[in-house]
């Protein structure tokens, strides 16, 4: 089926609100958001008191079938009525339900509701929308931005729905949005609409931007009171009035200052000049040497800033050698480069991987690395989030989940898997020689988690110094327009529940060196081959 309209976007995604937001109804301009919990007296086969239905996708049919919107005085998250919105797999039209509410440029704004669900799926032809949207509009009515929620599941009791966002320049109108373009039926209540002023060049906006922040650091950062960061409250108390006070680029390097004290590397600032780091920079020496390691090689096969892959020895006793100097897929070394190295160096005895300088990445990408490893699933360590519904407590989480590493996987050039008589893809066919991963305090984020995807594997033994401890999985959260701070959302585990951060993940054999012998050579490469020659 040909689409023909489609407003609503399909990859939906979910922003925290913090808890300092006003949750009342009230827009920017003092107007209410009109008939919020849809109690109004509504005339059947209308849309609700002060909404319009809109069509929001269709799927190019023209049946005449559409989605069907009514006020449900049966079903209610508080008081006697809801907004119910249903459709099958013969409807042609989705209809939501809009309300326009007037807004000022650079307010950030919060979008708040509860829903629930019943057999809600996506039949053939239906776009996956079962969410809450804000739209924003200029003064002809131009789209400026678009956002939504998270998308319902199949089945759910009342659930929260939350935007949370800043105003574009030009908008002067949001349109709030109750949407759903999937089989089944969803029902949505008590409709909430607010917006702080988010001018930097004021004290009220100041002490917003401040306060908005921080109550999300407390919902959802792991660190406060762990690994030498200080207890939230004193950390917030600390910084408030000096912030507020600050005034124009003040106000920039004063919120510097607040996040420099977490001394936490996941912890930026993004610009549009780019990204300004606030952990201090790591004093921590060097347990590598680059010229030592050439030195060994008798052989190289490939050779880059982030890359050096050669053999040391020759014939049936030679030892492949590879340094992964980062897993980011935006520099200079490429998948397929490593690929090739690793390849042509299949033929060793035993094999070296050197990522003692690797500073992390993308960790899909060194799970595939680590993949090539193993011929089935290996649980190798396992995260926590925090509980955002205790922000007060924050040493309130989540059961931890397990990490798992699976087997390299060779696409099918068949098609996909789906396809009748297609070929599904298989397991790449295990490396089992030995191997010896070699580490140090300079392994952080994602290349951590490298280090513990091979250390669980039965034929690698890591060597050298623990990780630096530095792995959390951050996220963007907007400060003020233009400019945002990458936030740390989880902790990760060891097998038996041992926090990684601020300790790092311990090698299997400890190898560690005076800073000054590495000036002149690489004593643990040196101790890595002469344990592969035993």
């Amino acid at each position: 089926m040909k689409r023909l309209a489609r407003l609503v976007a399909l990859a939906a995604f979910s922003l925290v609100l913090g808890d300092g937001l006003n949750a009342s109804a009230v827009a920017a301009d003092g107007a209410p958001v009109v008939n919020a919990s849809f109690e109004d007296a509504d005339v059947p086969g209308s849309a609700p008191v002060g909404w319009t239905l809109a069509e929001g996708a269709s799927n190019g049919t023209r049946s005449g079938l559409a989605s069907q919107v009514a006020v449900d005085r049966t079903v209610a998250s508080a008081g006697k009525a809801s907004l119910r919105l249903s459709g099958d797999a013969a409807t042609s039209s989705w209809r939501m339900a809009q309300q326009e509410i007037a807004v000022r440029p650079r307010d950030w704004v919060a979008l708040k509701a509860v829903a629930r669900s019943k057999d809600v799926v996506a039949s053939q032809g239906q776009f996956r929308n079962a969410n809450a949207t804000l739209e924003f509009v200029d003064a002809e009515g131009k789209r400026l931005k678009f956002v939504t929620s998270a998308v319902l599941p199949r089945d759910c009791d009342w659930t929260p729905l939350e935007i949370a966002c800043f105003v574009p320049d030009g908008a002067v109108k949001a349109r709030v949005g109750l949407f759903l373009s999937m089989s089944g039926t969803v029902w949505f209540d008590d409709v909430r609409f607010s917006a702080q002023l988010s001018d930097e060049t004021s004290a009220e906006g100041r002490a917003a931007i401040f306060d908005r922040f921080t109550q999300h650091a407390r919902r959802t950062y792991p660190f406060f009171g762990v690994a030498g960061r200080p207890q939230a409250a004193e950390w917030i108390a600390r910084h408030r009035d000096k912030c507020i006070a600050a005034e124009g680029n003040a106000f920039f390097f004063a919120c510097r200052a607040l996040l420099a004290e977490l001394n936490d590397v996941h912890v930026n600032m993004l610009t549009p000049k780019g990204p300004l780091g606030t952990a201090a920079p790591s004093n921590v020496p060097r347990n590598w040497n680059i010229e030592a390691i050439r030195k060994h090689l008798t052989e190289t096969v490939a050779t880059g800033r982030n890359l050096l892959a050669g053999r040391i020895g020759s014939g049936k006793d030679a030892i492949g050698y590879v340094l992964i100097g980062t897993w980011v897929r935006e520099s200079d070394l490429k998948p397929e480069q490593l690929d090739a190295a690793l390849d042509a160096l299949a033929d060793t005895k035993a094999l070296v991987i050197d990522v003692r300088a690797n500073g992390g990445g993308d960790e899909a990408w060194a799970a595939q690395i680590a993949g090539r490893f193993t011929s089935k699933d290996v649980v190798f360590g396992r995260f926590r989030f925090r509980d955002p519904a205790k922000p007060l407590a924050t040493d309130a989480f989540g059961p931890p989940t397990d990490r798992v590493l699976r087997p390299r996987i060779v696409p099918s050039s068949a098609g996909s898997g789906s396809d009748v008589g297609a070929a599904k893809p298989a397991p790449v066919a295990a490396d089992t020689r030995p191997v010896i991963v070699l580490q140090g305090p300079h392994c952080v984020s994602s290349n951590e988690a490298f280090v513990q995807m091979m250390a669980a594997l039965p034929t690698v033994t890591s060597m050298g110094a623990n990780t630096r401890g530095a792995s959390a999985n951050p996220t963007p959260f907007d400060l003020y327009p233009n400019v945002q701070i990458t936030v740390p959302r989880w902790q990760t585990l060891t097998l038996d529940g041992t926090l990684l951060e601020g300790r790092g993940s311990d090698p299997e054999v400890r190898a560690e060196f005076p800073a000054e012998v590495f000036r002149t050579a690489d004593p643990l490469l040196d101790a890595a081959l002469d344990r592969l020659a035993r």
